[in-house]
């Protein structure tokens, strides 16, 4: 097994479909919502080569693209600098 492709930590999560309430829970009202089991997001965190920095990759989106090389409005690159800060 090759070190840059060794999974260090894997999640997942169900889809959801909102049956009731969708904007409610922005107000801290509740909603109703089931998971989807068919559907699932997933992401895989892998060691990388020392120096290459943060790698974003979405198979399902078809995109890879370098932390440091995203835009600043590029949500999914918001989401990770938040993470990790």
């Amino acid at each position: 097994m090759v070190k840059s492709e060794r999974a260090v930590a894997v999640g997942t999560a169900p889809g959801k479909v909102i049956l009731f309430g969708e904007h409610a829970v922005v107000y801290g009202h509740p909603a109703i919502a089931v998971p989807v089991f068919e559907v699932q997001a997933k992401a895989k965190v892998r060691l990388a080569e020392p120096g290459r920095g943060v790698t974003l990759e979405s198979r399902d989106l078809e995109m890879r693209f370098f932390l440091s090389d995203a835009g600043s409005d590029d949500a999914l690159a918001a989401i990770v600098w938040k993470t990790l800060a």
